[in-house]
């Protein structure tokens, strides 16, 4: 009818440096375009994380149904947070990850296939005949005004991420040999490399209140879904409960924990006082010493105390 415009049922948020885009962004949005045809979703390029959130208010001033991301992980991480601000306790668009990253867990651990073309033709095929998209629920993770669907803090982590990302191409096959050196360090753990590895995070560490009995933390995971990447699914439990996520900690010695590296890595719970694999609405980690932590695959420094819960609300993942 004349005067009534249709609202748009989805748009695309493009990060420009995403592994499959920086190429040339430019690029991506026309391809986008032509998969789209008639819809002609709203299309953006984010040069910078504030752009993002006048993209949400947009979002949310239209109504629209689905909002999908061309990137991986990381570009998950900082719009779902800035989305998050913006609706104030809303529930958010369903998400589609479009893969178009470094490293797509997320993507992966609910079975999407293919690219980002072959996902965004499945999902325009099924838009068009009204069937055929699949919402999943996900619990979050959240630190201040951040969301994340992967945590790790302090020790082994911080060193597993600053050695990846020395590497320069941040590809599974480099995050597998820095994985590889590790366990290669762990079984002699007495040369001055390992030595710095694997320096124990010294730390206290509450869990829902609890204390862990261990101050000198070898590294600690929270996670909403089941895999953290390179095949490793610790998270088997994460679909149990909503309002939860599934926190690990460990004060193995290195040895230890190599030996234990398939039970980590086919998610089954490492059994002792030096590890605790459990649900968890919150915890706190206090420490001496400013340490480095990660959402997603970002990292960030906390100066003494972090506080990390469970996020009230959760976030539909699109599976096509």
């Amino acid at each position: 009818m004349f005067g009534i415009v249709k609202k748009k049922q989805f748009g695309i948020i493009i990060n420009p440096v995403a592994a499959n885009n920086r190429k040339d962004p430019a690029a991506v949005v026309r391809r986008y375009e032509k998969i789209a045809g008639m819809a002609k979703p709203p299309m953006w390029i984010t040069s910078r994380l504030d752009d993002i959130y006048p993209i949400a208010e947009e979002f949310k001033a239209g109504g629209m149904k689905y909002l999908l991301l061309s990137g991986g992980n990381g570009t998950f991480h900082h719009v779902i947070s800035r989305f998050k601000t913006v609706y104030q306790g809303g529930e958010l668009p369903p998400v589609l990850m479009l893969k178009s990253g470094h490293m797509d867990t997320i993507a992966d651990t609910i079975n999407l296939a293919g690219n980002d073309i072959d996902i965004l033709e499945r999902f325009m095929r099924a838009l068009r005949r009204g069937r055929g998209i699949t919402l999943l629920r996900r619990n979050l993770i959240k630190i201040e005004d951040t969301y994340c669907t992967m945590f790790g803090a302090g020790g082994l982590v911080a060193q597993f991420m600053n050695h990846y990302y020395k590497m320069g191409e941040y590809t599974p096959q480099n995050a597998l040999e820095v994985l590889t050196r590790f366990m290669t360090l762990a079984r002699d753990a007495s040369s001055r490399e390992a030595r710095e590895i694997f320096r124990p995070f010294k730390s206290t560490i509450a869990i829902d209140g609890r204390a862990f009995p261990k101050k000198e933390i070898l590294a600690c995971v929270g996670v909403t879904i089941p895999g953290i990447g390179l095949g490793f699914t610790p998270g088997s439990r994460v679909l149990e409960q909503s309002g939860r996520f599934q926190f690990i900690c460990t004060a193995l010695s290195p040895i230890d924990f190599a030996t234990q590296i398939f039970r980590f890595y086919g998610g089954k719970k490492i059994e002792g006082p030096n590890h605790f694999d459990d649900l968890a609405e919150s915890v706190v980690i206090s420490s001496k010493d400013p340490f480095e932590y990660t959402m997603d695959g970002e990292m960030y420094h906390a100066i003494y105390e972090l506080r990390i819960a469970a996020s009230r609300t959760g976030v539909n993942l699109v599976h096509v």
